[in-house]
């Protein structure tokens, strides 16, 4: 998948949000134990000691509001 700017989303990356600057870590199912089951990379928020239990499946909608950020 890929960014606003045509960026291709790899694990290990970081993604901003466009819209409200949030930014997550992208990561391979099952990391921290989020997600295992899913079938592509997930995005887990950078903040997560705040936001314990939070993980989404990236998609192509949320990769199209995102912003790779190395």
């Amino acid at each position: 998948m890929k960014d606003i700017n045509g960026v291709e989303i790899k694990a290990g990356d970081r993604l901003r949000h466009t819209t409200h600057g949030g930014i997550c870590r992208v990561c391979e199912p099952g990391t921290d134990g989020f997600l295992s089951q899913a079938e592509s990379l997930i995005l887990i928020p950078d903040d997560l000691p705040h936001r314990t239990g939070l993980a989404w499946v990236l998609n192509e909608k949320r990769a199209a509001k995102g912003e790779v950020i190395r």
